[in-house]
């Protein structure tokens, strides 16, 4: 989960390390032209697209009641065809598209949907947006400067951050556990110094 969040959050902090460069030396419009140009039409959208659809497995999960349920061996080629499903007795439909709005009726998932929203927005896209202007203004940055600065801190930030985020709070999950009797209550202890900012 570590890598995906990493690579999910991290490619638009890529973007200006290489994208700086390229609109330096080549011209802002060249930024535009080589994902998408009459010598390279799209092959970098055809590339993400061929790792997605080869390289991520199917994740529809239907629900079965244990009377029901069967269980077999499948293999991680058998995630990724598309012939045979991984469900027994379930096969895709057009529905299943549309099932991740489908919840958006749930407070419980649309209020985490705003918090990722709001901190995504004002962390990286509105310090993007505002920062290359700044630095342009006070620091007299250029335009490969600019790509440098938002990118690298940015990068290794999230490198750590999300490096450590999931064994550590097992790790404290469980700490606090052995201390309760095995038991992993929730508490908003911690949540008490997120609030002061």
């Amino acid at each position: 989960m570590c890598i995906f969040t990493f690579f999910l959050t991290n490619g638009p902090h890529l973007a200006p390390l290489i994208g700086g460069f390229i609109a330096q030396n080549l011209s802002w419009r060249w930024c535009f032209t080589i994902p998408v140009s009459k010598y390279l039409p799209g092959y970098i959208q055809l590339a993400t697209f061929a790792i997605t659809l080869f390289c991520l497995p199917e994740t529809i999960y239907s629900r079965k009641t244990i009377n029901t349920a069967t269980y077999r061996e499948n293999s991680y080629v058998d995630l990724l065809v598309f012939k045979r499903s991984v469900l027994p007795g379930r096969k895709l439909h057009l529905a299943d598209f549309g099932r991740s709005l489908y919840m958006l009726k749930y407070v419980s998932i649309v209020i985490p949907d705003l918090y990722y929203m709001t901190c995504f927005g004002y962390g990286s896209v509105l310090f993007a947006v505002t920062g290359s202007h700044l630095f342009s203004e006070f620091y007299n940055f250029d335009v490969a400067q600019i790509g440098l600065m938002l990118s690298i801190s940015l990068l290794i930030g999230c490198l750590i951050g999300e490096a450590n985020a999931g064994w550590l709070v097992d790790w404290m999950a469980n700490k606090y556990a052995k201390k309760h009797d095995g038991h992993r209550k929730p508490r908003l202890g911690w949540m008490q110094f997120g609030l002061h900012f």
